[in-house]
């Protein structure tokens, strides 16, 4: 029975490898208007985005 089982090598990882916040990044920056207008509504109505959009 014992030889049926397989022993799985664990890779390390190292932490300064892994970006752990990419995700929140993207979805910050592609969402930014919307982002904003959630966590701070009195500043998003003070913005002109268009102003300085290509």
């Amino acid at each position: 029975m014992n030889d049926l089982l397989l022993v799985n090598e664990e890779k390390m990882y190292d932490a300064y490898e892994i970006d752990f916040d990419r995700h929140w990044k993207e979805v910050i920056t592609d969402f930014f208007d919307d982002f904003l207008l959630l966590v701070e509504p009195h500043l998003f109505e003070k913005i002109d985005f268009l102003k300085n959009r290509n």
